[in-house]
């Protein structure tokens, strides 16, 4: 038995090697189609199939608090969220985490370091796993904390170098000084919905800059709450905490929570976390599935317009006594060592393609830090390759055993009797021509979204521009006392010889800005929550922003004073279409008048989805008083020539010029910008890959096709030709045979899309982002379609043709 497999697999192996060619169509479409399927298939496992890592998950409720003010939701105060936790009685427990980004001092060197102060039930309610050590004592409350720290493990193993001996000892996190009681294992992570970057070090919530008592006139922090109970009683626990923040609220000193409307949301961990995620995955499973059986579809018909050409052997092998299941046997060998050769190398892409997931989707998806080739995803390919083998097998074997053996003798290559049913074959033209067009306009959707992000207009200089970005090396230091220290660096920096020009403003021009203000045409019209950014006069001069109409500010600041200006969205939101210079603008509840309107530019992705393309834009004046949280010192510095910017001399001369400020970022303009891209320039590259494997596949597909009909129809051609048809005869009529089946595919397909893209919500929100849909796309995807499957009906039909089907009439193959 083992020796007839052995012979076996070199007949199979010397076959294949006959055919470089179509081994190489086999393995390499069928390795980028399962690569897609198995990438997308661990996301759908992780999100849809596999728990969460933490302890009684199902137990374990996402409590969100937002305020509603001005038609626009905000997130809640952390002082009102204090309340909550100690005064409600409807869960078990509540974990309270606050993500800040802290100074680790580690060998008198400084770390940028993200950092949770939770409470002291954080690690146990979750079920938090520890490599050392343990967590905060369980009698410890808010007040009553001592300085005690836990570490994640990436930062033991980094900048401690997995030293055992740390338990015990402390390490300095801003200006306090933390005794290391913990490390948590490998693998530890906080939810996704709470940190947009994992914690590499947890604190106590007394040491928090989160106003958790309500006394700062602006509240600066954002607590997530994690509430325990009992499973599937959501809609319960949602009333119970309305009615609990309702009575609280009162209390609440803060003219933020009294304009307010509270709105709580209590969801289950799971979707808190997972959200709408997991409808998004399966719809880029179910597409991805597609294209597998596209390719499958096409080459099947590779198989069985091969098996058409082995015909005869197969019957000389039965001619001499094979059996069915050997000839069977022959099939399969061939098709599993190709599908095997598939599969290792989609295996190997697949492990590229889950970073690139990771590295597209980073802010779309949730859990990718755990997305892997596991155990789930393994058998799942191995399924996958076990029923690919047995059907690329099972076709050619019915083809082989449609006719009888003597009927196959007789055929001799004519393709009497191998003709089969013309209605199949329009039948797969349709159905091959349809999902192409199905997942054409699939992919042309999302390469959409990312060309709109990519030729989205800046409206500022990119060339010779950098963002200097500055912090406070200590918290404690007040605005105050650092206005000194700013006017030595800018005086610095201007005696540099290469830059010309510095503008100070509160956020970079490409975020533009994370501070909210209400905004209204005056005290009678509606209210807008909107984007401020407090900048000096020769702002737009420095970043070359283009004004619609009227200027900047006046540099004497008691005149700039109460002047505003709007880029043209606010300014048309606030003011109509017809607005004019010299209107009042009220801004935080002070009236401003309207100098000058500005093109509009260029802004985070992230800020314009959740606040709009509206900018407000007031004089900087000085740093006086209490800096808003979300404000920066950013220095917009105009130089020379990129080149000549020293970036080593910059940092020197901010480090010698300042002992309270230090450089949180320097960076060109055209790097933030690109970095800003970056994700939906990578996710134009896949959409188009994806768009050129589609119609290389479709090519396939109509040529497998239209090429099994073609050697079955030698003899009809021969006939022809003999009674005085010319080639371009031949041609004409295979066109007209093809063109009814695929253009009705086409249209079938263009149609489910549409009404599929629609009417699901997930697909709804791409085309928000995208606007309306764009049908030069869609009409470049289907003329290059159409071009793809003409080539696919030309070719085949004319290599029969010139291979001289007068032969056929002689019975000479």
């Amino acid at each position: 038995m083992f020796a007839y497999w052995l012979m076996e697999l070199r007949v199979a192996f010397r076959s294949l090697f006959k055919r470089p060619q179509f081994v190489a169509t086999v393995v390499f479409t069928l390795a980028l189609s399962m690569a897609a399927v198995i990438s997308l298939f661990s996301i759908s496992s992780l999100l849809l199939f596999q728990a969460l890592p933490y302890q009684d998950a199902e137990q374990q409720y996402a409590i969100n608090l937002e305020l509603e003010l001005a038609g626009k939701r905000f997130p809640s105060i952390p002082a009102l969220q204090r309340q909550l936790v100690e005064q409600q009685t409807s869960f078990t427990s509540i974990a309270t985490l606050i993500p800040e980004s802290k100074k680790l001092t580690v060998r008198e060197r400084s770390f940028d370091v993200e950092t949770a102060f939770v409470s002291a039930n954080y690690f146990s309610q979750l079920g938090v796993p520890f490599g050392l050590g343990t967590g905060f004592g369980a009698n410890e409350r808010l007040g009553s904390f001592s300085p005690k720290a836990v570490l994640s493990f990436e930062l033991w193993q980094t900048l401690f170098s997995k030293d055992q001996a740390l338990i015990g000892k402390q390490v300095q996190v801003g200006d306090d000084f933390f005794t290391v009681v913990g490390v948590l294992a490998q693998h530890a992570e906080a939810p996704d919905h709470i940190v947009s970057e994992q914690p590499s070090i947890y604190l106590p919530l007394d040491y928090t800059a989160a106003d958790l008592d309500g006394t700062q006139q602006v509240s600066s922090g954002e607590a997530h709450l994690i509430g325990k109970g009992i499973a599937e009683k959501e809609a319960l626990y949602q009333a119970q905490i309305q009615q609990v923040v309702n009575e609280i609220q009162p209390s609440i000193n803060h003219p933020i929570v009294a304009m307010s409307q509270i709105k709580s949301r209590v969801l289950p961990l799971r979707e808190a976390i997972v959200g709408g995620a997991e409808h998004l995955t399966f719809i880029l499973l179910m597409g991805a599935v597609m294209l597998l059986l596209v390719a499958c579809t096409n080459l099947a018909n590779l198989f069985i317009a091969r098996s058409v050409e082995s015909t005869r052997k197969f019957a000389i092998h039965m001619a001499v006594g094979a059996k069915d299941h050997q000839l069977f046997n022959k099939l399969f060998i061939e098709s599993a060592l190709l599908i095997l050769a598939s599969g290792v190398m989609a295996l190997l892409l697949s492990v590229w393609g889950i970073e690139l997931i990771k590295l597209i989707a980073q802010d779309a998806l949730p859990r990718l830090s755990q997305l892997s080739i596991d155990g789930y995803t393994l058998a799942f390919s191995m399924v996958i390759c076990c029923l690919l083998a047995l059907t690329f097998s099972y076709f050619p074997y019915a083809i082989a055993k449609q006719a009888g053996l003597s009927e196959n003798m007789r055929a001799s290559g004519k393709g009497s009797g191998q003709q089969g049913s013309k209605k199949s074959k329009k039948l797969l033209l349709v159905g091959q021509s349809c999902l192409v067009a199905f997942l054409l306009c699939f992919s042309s959707l999302f390469l959409q979204s990312s060309l709109k992000e990519l030729n989205r207009v800046t409206g500022f200089e990119t060339d010779n521009r950098s963002i200097l970005t500055l912090k406070k090396k200590y918290e404690s230091t007040s605005t105050g006392e650092f206005t000194d220290d700013l006017g030595q660096i800018r005086n610095a920096l201007k005696q540099q010889a290469n830059v010309t020009e510095i503008a100070m403003s509160n956020s970079s021009p490409v975020v533009m800005s994370g501070v909210i203000f209400p905004v209204r045409k005056d005290m009678n019209t509606e209210e807008y929550m909107l984007s401020v950014n407090k900048v000096e006069a020769n702002f737009f001069s420095t970043l070359g922003v283009e004004f619609e109409a009227g200027q900047t500010f006046s540099p004497d600041q008691s005149q700039a004073q109460y002047s505003v200006i709007l880029n043209l969205s606010s300014a048309e939101l606030l003011l109509g279409k017809n607005w004019q210079l010299g209107q009042t603008v009220v801004v935080a509840g002070r009236p401003h008048e309207l100098i000058g309107v500005v093109k509009d530019t260029f802004r985070s992705r992230y800020l314009a989805n959740q606040f709009g393309d509206e900018l407000v834009f007031t004089p900087y004046n000085r740093i006086n008083g209490a800096m808003l949280p979300s404000e920066q010192i950013v220095l917009n510095l105009h130089h020379k020539n990129a080149a000549d910017l020293d970036l080593n001399k910059v940092f020197s001369l901010v480090n010698s010029n300042s002992q309270l400020l230090e450089i949180e970022e320097l960076s060109g303009l055209a790097t933030l910008l690109e970095e800003e891209v970056y994700v939906a320039r990578v996710t134009a590259t896949v959409a188009l890959s994806f768009c050129v494997l589609t119609l290389i596949l479709a090519t396939i597909g109509v040529w497998g096709i239209v090429n099994y009909n073609a050697q079955t129809r030698r003899f009809e051609f021969g006939v022809r030709m003999a009674l005085g048809a010319k080639k371009r005869h031949l041609l004409s009529m295979m066109l007209k045979e093809c063109s009814r089946p695929m253009g009705l595919g086409l249209i079938v397909g263009l149609i489910g899309a549409t009404l599929l893209i629609t009417q699901v919500e997930s697909l709804k929100k791409v085309i928000d982002v995208v606007g309306q849909y764009d049908l030069n796309i869609i009409i470049t995807m289907v003329i290059m379609l159409v071009l793809a499957m003409l080539f696919a009906v030309i070719k085949p039909v004319s290599q029969v043709v010139n291979g001289a089907p007068m032969r056929a009439l002689k019975q000479d193959d």
